[in-house]
């Protein structure tokens, strides 16, 4: 959805540095960087990853950023979409990324 595509951005800065590789972005990694309760263990880096060498420190790293950032920041509506992007914006992060310590 456009709402939630912004989960891939800090991400990308991962990939591009060679940190991790594509293979990497399996669902069960981005479960566990997204929805996963701290201190559970990050999964385990594909064959020929560049963070296997350094696993779980890198996994860590990407985990922390992905978390502190988001994908949120101030450009991502405008007055137009005040009424639809960004209340559905609100809805889907409220409904994927809610943590189980979190209460509705």
């Amino acid at each position: 959805d456009s709402t939630i595509y912004q989960i891939y951005y800090p991400l990308v800065h991962f990939l591009n540095d060679g940190s991790i590789a594509a293979a990497d972005l399996t669902e069960e990694f981005l479960d566990w960087v997204y929805l996963a309760p701290a201190g559970s263990p990050p999964p385990p880096p594909t064959a020929g990853s560049p963070a296997a060498g350094s696993h779980p420190a890198t996994f860590e790293t990407v985990r922390r950023t992905c978390r502190y950032w988001g994908g949120i920041d101030l450009r991502y509506t405008a007055q137009t979409h005040v009424s639809n992007h960004l209340a559905f914006l609100i809805f889907h992060y409220a409904l994927l990324f809610a943590r189980p310590d979190q209460s509705a």
